[in-house]
């Protein structure tokens, strides 16, 4: 299983693989599961090592998935609420 988003080419994104790596962290799970979830199993087998371009890339993932587990995820939320939404009739239920 690759992580994809939904709607995509099917080509993973580097935010998916930032969450993907949260929840490896929050499962406990090793760097090469994670890497097995992004590039297949297949192709960790032939190309994994201990200093593998793979593995560092996992590495790298790591500190950025903690610090949005750690609240960075706000800088992803628009400050400003879009044009569109303004006006917009409040959710509720459906008369």
């Amino acid at each position: 299983m690759t992580a994809t988003v939904a709607g995509g080419t099917g080509t993973p994104t580097y935010t998916a693989h930032i969450f993907l790596a949260d929840d490896g962290i929050a499962a406990e799970k090793s760097h090469r599961w994670m890497a097995e979830r992004i590039w297949g199993e297949a192709r960790v087998a032939s190309e994994w090592s201990s200093e593998s371009w793979m593995r560092a890339q996992v590495r790298r993932w790591i500190p950025k998935a903690r610090a949005l587990a750690e609240g960075g995820w706000r800088d992803l939320v628009p400050r400003q609420v879009p044009e569109l939404w303004r006006g917009a009739p409040a959710a509720g239920p459906d008369p």
